[in-house]
């Protein structure tokens, strides 16, 4: 996550709820399908390596065959890039990246750094040894710090 040239970054993206993109804190069109947000979304939040366009193919479109799912992953990194510009995605034959050192803020970092003070993101933590169902319940934080968190934001 980058600043942009005015110190501000130029995209605003908000995944928390239903997807939200802001450029210069003016709203910007929703993307066609809900797979296609999803698309986004994930790439947003896994932007730290390239992802094979087999993988993408078969983990949104893996219900049709391969060159459908193939096609419709193409269509939906066109739609992106349309909307977003050249400088957010990283793509080849072979592989797409959210590009990490594009100017963009994301409401989930900054959840994460409001979360842990000492700035580890959420999702490097080492999970703690809790049986599943309470693996959510121990992560998530106390009542003083949600009632911190609120008076941050």
């Amino acid at each position: 996550m980058h600043a942009g040239t005015s110190g501000h970054p130029c995209l605003t993206i908000y995944l928390f709820g239903s997807l939200e993109l802001r450029r210069d804190n003016e709203l910007l069109p929703s993307l066609a399908t809900q797979k296609t947000q999803s698309l986004l979304a994930y790439l947003i939040l896994h932007c730290q390596r390239p992802h094979s366009r087999y993988e993408l193919a078969t983990l949104f479109w893996g219900d049709r065959d391969d060159v459908h799912a193939h096609h419709s992953l193409s269509t939906a990194l066109w739609r992106i890039r349309r909307l977003l510009g050249e400088d957010y995605l990283l793509a080849d034959s072979t592989s797409v990246q959210f590009n990490p050192t594009s100017s963009f803020w994301l409401d989930v970092t900054e959840f994460e750094k409001l979360a842990d003070p000492r700035g580890i993101p959420c999702t490097a933590k080492k999970p703690r040894a809790y049986p599943e169902p309470m693996q959510k319940v121990a992560d998530f934080p106390a009542h003083s710090e949600i009632e911190s968190l609120k008076s941050a934001i």
